[in-house]
Order: C-alpha cells, then structure tokens, then sequence
C-alpha cells in the first residue's frame, strides 16, 4: 500500500505526530470525511478541511458522528471498526515487545 505524506497534524486524542497515511481500498489520497484510525492509540478520526488553512485536518468522531457513518454507509463503518481493531493489536504488540504490556 502507498503512503501518503501529509501536512504534520497532532492526533487529537494522543497528540502523536501523524505525517501519513494509507488507504485500505487504494483510492489515493486522503479526503475531507474519508475515515482513519490513529496508528498511535487506535482512535477513530475522521479529516476534515480548515477553513482558512487551506489543508487537511483530523477530528476525533463522537458516538453520534459514529451511529450516523452506520446509518449512512455501513461498509465505511465496518472498515474504520476493522482498521480500530487491527491498529490496537498492532498497539497491544508494540508494548509486549518493548516490555510494556504484562
């Protein structure tokens, strides 16, 4: 999968430095309300355009934000529950090899 370079933003739950992304189908680059997962705590997010800035931005999604993406797109749902899931396994491995997790 390619990597896209991103403006620097902070995640908005960890504050980790996200710089990149992937994308799960192949369509290229990230878009205003196309769906992510931080690599950093498995947040769901979701980018968003800056008024102003002129560039991508990322938001935390509510539970309501959430209920609503199912509503409307349930593969889009499943696939940010399955890349959620996948990113705290990853997250889970991380910690054990680093001597973290018990």
């Amino acid at each position: 999968m390619p990597i896209y370079l991103l403006n620097e933003m902070k995640c908005p739950v960890c504050s980790a430095l996200l710089d990149g992304a992937t994308n799960l189908r192949g369509q290229g680059k990230p878009n205003p309300l196309d769906l992510t997962v931080c690599i950093y705590c498995a947040a769901m997010l979701q980018f968003v355009f800056t008024e102003g800035k002129g560039n991508l931005n990322i938001i935390q999604l509510t539970p309501a934000q959430l209920r609503k993406i199912g509503e409307e797109d349930m593969p889009a749902l499943r696939s940010l529950l399955s890349a959620h899931w996948t990113a705290r396994v990853e997250i889970k491995q991380r910690r054990k090899a680093q001597g973290l997790w018990n």
